[in-house]
């Protein structure tokens, strides 16, 4: 079995006086695993089809500028593109696929040893959990996100957020047997989950 501190050395340089520099980021991190949502990981996978080019360019232009669907239906915004009309509807139709795609490489690249890294936060009486696939591919760390979603109302304890990680690796085909690691706060909820599936922390 894999020790906490060899798990810590993968993903993390120790400059010293309790700062750590990612291997894959680089910049340095205090206090919170995730280094704060400052990480800036190269959005890559959801563009993965054949010959890497997305079926359509105004997908891109969609997601990474965060607009409404309903924007490709918009005159204004159909001037002043070179690319082929497009409904909303077709656009939602391409996301889909899109999403569909990502899962199945997911799904491959997981494998069948792999960790999960976590972090938590609220939003008034909300509870939010972002989960992610830590794995190796081809000698490279990978960090994949799985979910991004509420936490069910089952509460926060440790057996809920098991039963939501079991929800989420179901739809990669993945089981808890094959989760290796936890990568998280030293809490007791993280410690108990950790117990549960009987993984490191």
């Amino acid at each position: 079995m894999v020790n906490t501190k060899d798990i810590c050395a993968f993903f993390y340089d120790d400059l010293g006086s309790g700062c750590y520099a990612c291997r894959e980021c680089a910049p340095p991190v205090r206090g919170d695993v995730l280094g704060g949502d400052k990480q800036r990981h190269p959005p890559e996978l959801w563009l993965r089809f054949p010959g890497d080019k997305p079926p359509l360019p105004v997908v891109a232009v969609v997601v990474e500028r965060n607009l409404p669907i309903s924007e490709v239906d918009n005159d204004v915004t159909r001037s002043m593109s070179k690319w082929p009309p497009i409904s909303s509807k077709a656009l939602k139709a391409c996301m889909h696929t899109v999403a569909k795609n990502v899962g199945v490489v997911i799904d491959q690249e997981l494998g069948v040893s792999f960790g999960l890294m976590f972090n938590r936060w609220s939003h008034g009486s909300m509870h939010y959990i972002g989960l992610y696939g830590v794995y190796d591919v081809m000698g490279a760390r990978r960090e994949r996100l799985l979910s991004l979603s509420p936490l069910g109302e089952g509460g926060q304890s440790a057996e809920a957020h098991v039963e939501m990680i079991r929800t989420v690796l179901d739809v990669y085909n993945k089981t808890t047997a094959m989760v290796a690691f936890i990568v998280g706060v030293n809490c007791n909820t993280n410690q108990k989950i950790a117990t549960i599936l009987g993984v490191p922390l």
